[in-house]
């Protein structure tokens, strides 16, 4: 049996309106037909496992990141892509761009290697 929470759209769906989520619960409730989840049958997330990376010199791995700069127009952020070297924390490089996309941090990456010849 679905709870009201799923009924009421299912319903509202096909144009059909019976009564408030909250009503179907107190008419439910009242015939004894909710049905209380047993911690059994809960669904548990089993966590995932952490990456671990061994680094022992500089530029074996890169981060990067975006963040956002403000200006004088309220609502309105620069975005500063920067890329950093795990190991000694040296700033690889970076730039400064009105958008946000994937490809403009690709190309950073790509001048960046490029031009420590990677």
């Amino acid at each position: 049996m679905l709870p009201p929470a799923q009924i009421v759209p299912i319903l509202a769906d096909r144009g059909v309106y019976i009564a408030s989520e909250s009503s179907f619960y107190r008419i439910m409730r009242a015939e004894n037909l909710l049905v209380k989840k047993s911690m059994s049958t809960i669904k548990k997330n089993s966590p995932k496992p952490i990456r671990t990376y061994v680094v022992t010199k500089p530029n074996q791995l890169w981060s990067w990141d975006i963040t956002y700069l403000p200006t004088l127009i309220k609502g309105e952020y620069f975005k500063l892509y920067l890329v950093l070297d795990i190991y000694s924390r040296y700033i690889t490089g970076w730039e400064i761009y009105e958008t946000e996309s994937a490809e403009l941090a690709s190309q950073l990456i790509e001048k960046i290697a490029k031009k420590r010849e990677y």
